[in-house]
């Protein structure tokens, strides 16, 4: 059987052994509980079509949130991708602004990942957002970089494979 809509059933059951004698009825309450479906959106580079197009079409008229991960030394260099005006908007309407380091290198062949990550996290700050997530660029990492990352001061970070939540063990 199955129990689909949410509330608290009493469900009664009884054992048989092989001889075929039963025990009491006995009864248990079980409790159903709604699924919760999540769902993590997540864009990278901060490409002008992503303000105009997935957050003033798809998101912002249907209440949605996603986080934006961009790279703080191209915001505004083309007509291609966000402005830092763009980015505030998005932050203020509550989406979340992460870093990508200043130039979307591969931070485990950097001469100095370090100056990335916490330059560019800087930079978001000096521009009134707050980063607290991180993309590694090409999901490039390692446990040097994860602990730079969380040495800038970022609580989470993501690659290209998964989400590494964990910073703490990082230090």
């Amino acid at each position: 059987f199955q129990l689909t809509s949410p509330a608290t059933y009493a469900v009664k059951f009884f054992s048989t052994d092989k001889a075929g004698n039963a025990e009491a009825v006995q009864s248990q309450s079980v409790q159903v509980v709604p699924v919760s479906t999540k769902v993590s959106l997540t864009f990278d580079n901060g490409t002008v079509s992503q303000y105009t197009l997935a957050w003033t079409r798809a998101l912002q008229p249907h209440g949605a949130k996603a986080s934006f991960f961009v790279n703080s030394g191209t915001i505004g260099v083309s007509a291609n991708i966000m402005s830092w005006a763009q980015l505030a908007a998005l932050a203020a309407d509550g989406q979340d602004i992460g870093g990508k380091t200043v130039n979307a290198t591969n931070l485990t062949t950097d001469p100095n990942p370090t100056a990335q990550v916490c330059n560019d996290r800087a930079a978001l700050i000096a521009h009134g957002l707050d980063p607290v997530a991180f993309a590694y660029p090409g999901g490039a990492n390692n446990a040097t970089v994860q602990g730079i990352v969380k040495t800038c001061g970022y609580g989470s970070a993501r690659s290209a494979e998964s989400v590494l939540d964990d910073l703490s063990k990082y230090q």
